[in-house]
């Protein structure tokens, strides 16, 4: 008999704290939040039920008291997460979006809507002193978990777009390193945000990038592959007259410059006397002049059409561009278990257009799907313990 009722208790518990339709009052009511520079911390204000970690004995059953101080550990069990109560007893605890509400810092919430996203999706701000023009939030939508970073070049003329190349590929350093976290690679530049950037061989070369790298006009990497050249991926460039661009190349980086200096490289992309100052290819369409479907023009072309699947949902990188190329999207989609849901790629093309893009691709994803916001790393990667070390990145500086 008190088995049977333990199980009734966990779940009506289970239904109310965790429900899905949690609106954000309610939330804001069932949690403190407190502040921490290490992981994220907070007190509980309902009682909530989790197991207790006993190492070598069974877990058990125990509840959380309201007002229980509890800290996040860096450590997962498929839908539980394991947090620190009162700075003694290991807990595990649902890992589901709603107990990351709880857990992630929603301290800065700046509505549980806005008619920039589509309704039914819960915004969060965890950065108060980000530089003029630039925005962070992370949003829960349909179960899933989305990250994103605006940047407003209207607000804020100092902001730079620079890719990253690890020094064993940079055609202008020939170091040793081949591979980084995006962190690293972003904290060696001090960068304001930085997101993982092209695709890159998993083959006997592992860690080449697939996608032409310019930097300050200069070549930092070329592809020469004709077969990679031949599928006319996207670029993302910024050029001489202040404005964010995408568009398509088969060209190597050296042709990209010397057709460019001609006014030859593409015209109806780069207006006349508009230079390359830094580019960075490899991409896929997603969003192309305003049309959400405009993937449908790269399946085979770009990447195989299995990429485009409504069935093949992991994590992913985006970047996305207004019209005037004057504002720049980044969104990054978190993986299981951190979110429970995921968006295909034709999903993420409506969602980002929805955000304004007026064009956007996508990046490499899957365990390379990362980003970091001052230093900090806001995307937890996919079943690894540690963020995976990519060759190239695209960092944002202020000048």
């Amino acid at each position: 008999m008190k088995l049977h009722l333990s199980f009734i208790l966990i779940a009506l518990l289970s239904i109310n704290i965790f429900s899905l339709k949690l609106d954000a009052a309610e939330l804001l009511s069932s949690v403190e939040l407190l502040s921490s520079a290490g992981f994220p911390m907070g007190r509980t204000l309902r009682t909530i039920v989790g197991r207790e970690f006993t190492k070598g004995k069974e877990d058990r059953m125990i509840v959380l008291s309201p007002r229980d101080k509890f800290e996040v550990l860096p450590l997962y069990e498929s839908l539980q997460q394991l947090v620190l109560v009162d700075g003694r007893r290991k807990v595990w605890i649902l890992s589901s979006e709603i107990n990351e509400l709880l857990l992630n810092e929603p301290d800065y919430l700046y509505g549980a809507s806005e008619s920039l996203f589509t309704e039914n999706a819960l915004v969060f701000r965890p950065f108060k002193n980000l530089p003029a023009g630039v925005g962070y939030c992370w949003i829960l939508k349909d179960r899933a978990k989305l990250h994103v970073l605006r940047f407003d070049l209207e607000k804020n003329h100092n902001l730079e777009f620079i890719p990253v190349i690890t020094s064993f590929y940079d055609e202008m350093t020939n170091g040793d390193r081949k591979k980084a976290t995006i962190k690293t690679l972003s904290d060696d530049a001090g960068a304001i945000a930085a997101i993982n950037g092209t695709f890159f061989s998993t083959g006997r070369n592992y860690g080449e990038p697939l996608g032409n790298v310019i930097v300050a006009g200069d070549i930092a990497y070329e592809v020469t592959n004709p077969d990679i050249l031949g599928r006319c991926r996207s670029f993302f460039a910024s050029t001489s007259k202040g404005r964010m661009v995408i568009g398509e190349t088969s060209l190597t980086s050296s042709l990209i410059i010397s057709t460019n200096n001609s006014d030859e490289f593409c015209p109806h992309v780069f207006e006349k006397g508009e230079r390359v100052v830094s580019l960075l290819g490899g991409f896929g369409w997603l969003v192309k002049k305003g049309n959400s479907k405009g993937w449908s023009g790269g399946v085979e072309r770009q990447f195989g059409a299995e990429y485009y699947s409504k069935a093949v949902r992991r994590p992913q990188t985006v970047i996305g561009l207004s019209k005037n190329g004057r504002e720049v999207i980044f969104l990054a989609q978190e993986g299981y278990p951190h979110g429970l849901h995921r968006f295909s790629l034709p999903e993420l093309a409506v969602i980002i257009r929805e955000m304004g893009a007026w064009d956007a691709v996508f990046a490499d994803g899957g365990g390379s799907t990362e980003m970091t916001v001052q230093s900090r790393s806001v995307v937890r990667t996919e079943g690894l313990i540690h963020p995976r070390q990519v060759s190239t990145a695209l960092i944002v500086l202020e000048k």
